[in-house]
């Protein structure tokens, strides 16, 4: 190759750096707009170009990024209503709800709408952008962002309860479902399904380790510092006094329990002809696991690692 070639060749790789350095700052631009953006108006971006459309849905980096800001800047909260529909309109499915979305000044906006042939039992709170809930024999995973709905494998057995957490490490979701082996029995077979298409397929995972107890099947578990935590059976809390919480970590799949706080007050040291009503529930604050009490007034104990309170 002579001189000018040699000139001309090296131009050319000058260029081709140069264009390849301009569209990746362009990339990480147009990533850093959209991040900021709530879930609706992103959703509307799906079509402008496929690679806007892989950023949105499969780039676990862009994801990560835009929860972190909408974590830091909560504006919705997510309700699931149903309505009335024409049969023959949805073919198929016997239930139809919408997820709605309620901002600071009350105004509703219907950001999906799901389609299932049972009725829903329970919605989970959302989990790094996703919302989970189940029917009687198949839990479902839902994105409002993507609107895109997938139904887990099901099983025949009800389900006794289940979980749905993050795993930063290695961004990805787990669900955990559990099952009762025989109906009188008093621990539940657990199964965790890893939300990676493609790389530990599309099955749930038995563990050798079963839950302790039977968990409050009509309250929330709350997710918290890698661990999912599910209030212990009413029945079978107030057989064992202590024991109030159950735990699954989804780190090392293990279980533990927790001690209710000091101050916490049963229902069976309530007079059943008493007006008070006891209710208590499982909430993530920021991070960290809280319990509120309701009597008279509302009683928030937090708890730190290790199963301490405040």
């Amino acid at each position: 190759m002579d001189f000018p070639n040699i000139v001309r060749a090296q131009n050319q790789v000058r260029v081709q750096k140069g264009m390849a350095s301009h569209v990746t700052n362009n990339h990480v631009i147009i990533a850093d707009i959209l991040s900021r953006l709530p879930v609706k108006t992103l959703s509307r971006f799906n079509c402008v170009c496929k690679l806007w459309y892989c950023m949105i849905n499969s780039d676990p980096g862009f994801q990560a990024l835009h929860h972190s800001r909408s974590w830091r800047n909560p504006r919705l909260l997510f309700r699931l209503s149903d309505f009335d529909f024409n049969p023959l309109e949805h073919l198929g499915h016997r239930y139809a709800y919408n997820f709605v979305s309620t901002d600071t000044e009350g105004k509703n906006i219907c950001l999906m709408q799901i389609k299932v042939h049972e009725p829903v039992k329970l919605i989970l709170p959302g989990c790094f952008g996703l919302l989970v809930f189940s029917t009687d024999t198949r839990i479902h995973v839902c994105n409002p962002s993507t609107r895109r709905i997938l139904a887990l494998p099901d099983y025949k057995s009800k389900i006794a309860g289940f979980g749905v957490g993050y795993l930063s490490s290695i961004r990805r979701h787990k669900i955990v479902r559990l099952i009762p082996r025989r109906p009188s029995s008093l621990h539940l077979e657990c199964s965790v399904f890893t939300l990676a298409p493609g790389e530990e397929g599309f099955s749930w995972r038995v563990l050798n380790d079963q839950c302790p107890y039977l968990v409050d099947q009509f309250s929330l578990p709350a997710f918290a510092n890698e661990t999912i935590y599910w209030k212990i059976d009413r029945q079978q809390a107030l057989n064992r006094h202590n024991d109030f919480i159950v735990s699954f970590n989804i780190r090392s799949e293990k279980f533990m329990t927790i001690t209710h706080p000091a101050d916490w007050i049963p229902t069976s040291n309530l007079d059943w002809r008493s007006s008070i009503r006891n209710s208590t529930q499982l909430v993530e604050l920021r991070g960290t696991l809280c319990m509120i009490q309701t009597l008279a007034s509302s009683h928030v104990a937090v708890c730190k690692t290790g199963g301490s309170q405040e």
